[in-house]
């Protein structure tokens, strides 16, 4: 089972699978299915009408998507030039060489404004993760310096620059995307979770089996009749059965094309359970401290349970920031 990237999803297709790039769009749902099987679990295939019951979720997934990306913030213009005069940008970056070069070193934007030869700008959607830390510091209020004042520094980092276009919708979709590929990853993780529960019942099996023998070994070393050792040994049989049977049952779930399916199923009907899209705002000082009057920040967070959790928004790009 392939251990599927956060990025673009799109861009997973187009890099792994060689589908069309536009499938998302509504009219190639029957392609996106075929690409959520390779991903998951290809022997899907061999379940009947498998592309009918999974179009249905796919559906419902991508219309929740476009409810939580409707209202996302207008983007944000990045460049050599915006660094220097937008605050806003500075405190996306730790500094001007370092935005150039995670631009430059981007696996899709120097190679879209190589393809796309007379064009200037481009938009694209940017995730990042955010980290907050907070420490003692000054503060000026008013005309009076306070110290030992509790502040929190606000940083970004794992900048990666994903679908780039000429249209801010496209961009979006980047962003639908993504989430779309995080609600896989949390399908693969509940199929390794049933690994571990296998596991988990194979160590409880193997620590039944050695106590028996310990048992039998005090059994047959017992002067004289030993009810109590042979009743727990009794019970501990009757409990190794349970659990070899449910380890054979274990067995054929984790293997089981249809379970499989049914993972994807049970994610993809109801993602609400397990992503979370939400505009949010952060005001933050030329420094990168969060305070109430400051330069306001806008952008998605985006979360799904302990998998993912990172910051998005739609930035605006130029041709001239890109060497080459």
């Amino acid at each position: 089972m392939p251990d599927i990237e956060l990025t673009c999803l799109a861009e997973y297709v187009h890099r792994k699978s060689g589908y069309k790039a536009s499938f998302w769009r509504r009219s190639e749902f029957a392609e996106a299915v075929e690409m959520v099987v390779d991903t998951v679990d290809p022997k899907i295939r061999v379940l009947s009408r498998y592309n009918k019951r999974m179009r249905s979720v796919v559906d419902t997934t991508w219309q929740f998507l476009d409810s939580l990306t409707e209202h996302l913030p207008s983007e944000l213009h990045i460049s050599r030039q915006s660094f220097a005069v937008d605050p806003r940008v500075r405190v996306l970056f730790e500094n001007a060489d370092s935005m150039l070069r995670i631009l430059n070193q981007s696996a899709h934007l120097p190679e879209f404004f190589a393809s796309h030869p007379q064009v200037d700008s481009a938009l694209a959607f940017l995730s990042m993760e955010k980290n907050e830390k907070q420490f003692f510091g000054m503060e000026l209020d008013g005309d009076m310096l306070k110290r030992e004042v509790l502040q929190t520094a606000v940083s970004f980092n794992d900048h990666h620059f994903l679908a780039p276009s000429l249209e801010a919708q496209k961009a979006k979709e980047g962003i639908k995307c993504y989430g779309f590929v995080a609600l896989l990853k949390k399908v693969n993780q509940l199929i390794m979770q049933s690994h571990f529960d296998i596991k988990r019942l194979e160590d409880t099996k193997r620590d039944i089996t050695a106590e028996i023998r310990k048992l039998r070994a005090v059994l047959n070393n017992a002067e004289g009749e030993d009810s109590l050792s042979s009743a727990s040994i009794e019970k501990l049989n009757s409990e190794r059965m349970v659990v070899e049977s449910d380890l054979v049952q274990a067995r054929i779930q984790t293997e089981s094309p249809d379970r499989h399916m049914q993972y994807i199923i049970d994610v993809l009907r109801e993602p609400q359970q397990y992503l979370r899209i939400e505009r949010e705002s952060l005001s933050v000082n030329n420094l990168g401290i969060k305070t109430e009057q400051a330069h306001v920040i806008e952008f998605a967070t985006m979360e799904i349970e302990n998998l993912l959790k990172r910051v998005a928004m739609i930035v605006s790009l130029h041709r001239e920031d890109f060497s080459g």
